[in-house]
């Protein structure tokens, strides 16, 4: 099955935000909840097998949006050997306000996952990105995982970043653990120096941006972790 969802929001002038497009298919739905906001459901057991799901964010100029998940998605193999993707795209035009917390994902034994998250701002936008791995199930051994993530800023690459479950789950010396990984550019503070918060740290991007990396034993210790590291200055 191959899950597709597009959300655009474009500022009406006169300082709102009017989505002009809010599509999906598969087995994820988009759903208007407040003014600004919208919320992805899933409809449907999944990614299964060779599933695919492509996920696009547009953000004009001007325009403020705010997108959550309602549960996390779950990864489950096939009888069929097959490669899950879940693929993310994201672009914020100069004045544009995007917040996005995308739900976890969560890699259950002998799954075979890969993601993308593609980010792409301009101008003075401001972003703020978070996703959510969780690798397997209380007491499960974690199946495979691939993510890349890679961050253009006015048209200038400034991050290209590959993480899999084998390297998360050394450096926990467990057979199962959970990945935050949070993007923010704020063009109106700095970003500060390199700070730490348990198992998470926080690294200043050349040119704009701060990343935030960390793992856990479980999801909620490592977005806990992940809210201690400073951003700004």
């Amino acid at each position: 099955m191959r899950s597709v969802v597009v959300v655009e929001a474009q500022s009406t002038g006169s300082g709102a935000t009017h989505l002009t497009r809010m599509e999906s298919s598969g087995a994820i739905a988009v759903r208007r909840t407040e003014r600004n906001g919208v919320h992805f459901v899933g409809t449907a057991a999944g990614p299964v097998g060779d599933d695919a799901i492509h996920v696009v964010v547009r953000v004009g100029p001007g325009a403020t949006l705010t997108v959550d998940g309602v549960a996390a998605a779950i990864a489950l193999s096939s009888k069929d050997a097959g490669v899950s993707l879940v693929e993310l795209v994201v672009e914020v035009s100069s004045g544009g306000r995007l917040v996005l917390s995308m739900p976890p994902l969560i890699v259950t034994a002998n799954a075979d996952v890969e993601s993308s998250t593609e980010l792409s701002v301009e101008g003075d936008a401001y972003v703020d990105v978070t996703e959510h791995i969780v690798l397997g199930r209380h007491g499960e051994r974690s199946g495979r995982w691939r993510g890349r993530l890679a961050v253009d800023v006015a048209g200038r690459p400034v991050l290209r970043q590959t993480q899999t479950s084998s390297s998360v789950l050394d450096s926990l010396a467990e057979v199962g653990g959970a990945l935050v990984t949070r993007f923010v550019c704020d063009p109106s503070t700095p970003p500060c120096p390199t700070t730490s918060s348990g198992m998470a740290f926080s690294v200043p991007l050349p040119g704009a941006g701060t990343l935030v990396s960390s793992y856990g034993f479980d999801l909620a210790s490592a977005v806990q972790d992940a809210t201690g590291c400073q951003l700004r200055g």
